[in-house]
C-alpha cells in the first residue's frame, strides 16, 4: 500500500462501475502498479458479486473494503 492508493469511497465506486472515465482510468492504472489493491478489488468483487445473487448487498460499503485490507495485510 502507498499513499497514492485508492482510498475505500473509490474502490467501492470502482467495483461497482459508478467512476467517472477519467477516474476509472487512473484506478485501472494503479491496479497495473499496485498489487496489494488489485488483490482488494479482486476480493471485493468477488463478494460484491456472490452478495449480489442473494441480494443481501445493496452495494459495496467502505466497511467491507476495510474488512478485507485487515485480512489480507
Amino acid at each position: 500500500m502507498t499513499i497514492d492508493c485508492p482510498d475505500e469511497e473509490t474502490i467501492a465506486c470502482f467495483v461497482e462501475n459508478r467512476l467517472p472515465e477519467g477516474e476509472r482510468r487512473e484506478v485501472e492504472k494503479h491496479l497495473e502498479e499496485c498489487k496489494w489493491c488489485k488483490e482488494i478489488v479482486w476480493i471485493t468483487e468477488k463478494v460484491w458479486a456472490k452478495e449480489k445473487k442473494g441480494k443481501f448487498l445493496l452495494g459495496v460499503s467502505k466497511d467491507l473494503i476495510k474488512k478485507i485490507k485487515d485480512l489480507i495485510k
